[in-house]
């Protein structure tokens, strides 16, 4: 998101649906949903927009906004996102955490987004590993002791070795495979460089 647009946001140039229809446009949200359904990116889109939407009719002397510019940006709804606590019975509520967490690249509100949705059959075991790996590339942190914990707690480790393996067939075939670690394997290769830029993931928000 370039400098020039984000100074008209910020100057009340720009709405706020143009600064979401930018943000889901940028590497950051491309690199989260790498090799998603379609579908999946459309729900979460959807959701993301539910979030900014509610927190840009948040009241300008609420407390959320002070020592700001006033203006609903991602940073602030990852911050509220991060303070404010959900039932995970609130499907909603559960989904506009997974989408976040995972643009954030917070691996503590993913799991717990994640396998809320997962104990609710909202979330598939397949869509879970696919994007706890993404969840790798965006955070710069390895995410395979995240994952085989959640399954474990689902009692889902088996269906997700199918999953993963059909995953690594295709990243072989593809020549991708060998740049992540995967959960499960005996072998230590170096930390991945995050696929998207982290300096410009802040200054962008």
């Amino acid at each position: 998101m370039d400098s020039d647009f984000l100074a008209e946001y910020v100057h009340g140039r720009r709405t706020v649906r143009e600064y979401f229809d930018r943000f889901v446009g940028e590497p950051l949200f491309d690199a989260a949903f790498a090799d998603c359904p379609a579908e999946l990116r459309d729900r979460c889109i959807a959701h993301l927009w539910s979030a900014f939407a509610e927190l840009d009719e948040v009241p300008r002397t609420d407390p959320v906004w002070a020592g700001s510019n006033m203006r609903a940006t991602f940073s602030k709804l990852r911050d509220q996102t991060r303070v404010v606590r959900v039932d995970e019975r609130d499907v909603e509520r559960c989904w506009r955490t997974f989408v976040v967490s995972l643009c954030a690249g917070d691996l503590d509100l993913f799991r717990w987004a994640s396998e809320a949705l997962l104990r609710s059959g909202q979330l598939s075991v397949s869509v879970f590993v696919r994007t706890s790996l993404n969840l790798l590339d965006v955070s710069g942190w390895e995410t395979d002791e995240l994952a085989a914990d959640t399954l474990l707690r689902i009692d889902s480790a088996k269906e997700a070795r199918s999953t993963l393996d059909d995953i690594i067939k295709r990243e072989r075939l593809s020549g991708r495979c060998g740049r992540r670690r995967y959960f499960g394997d005996s072998g230590r290769p170096a930390n991945p460089r995050p696929a998207v830029d982290r300096k410009r993931i802040r200054q962008q928000t």
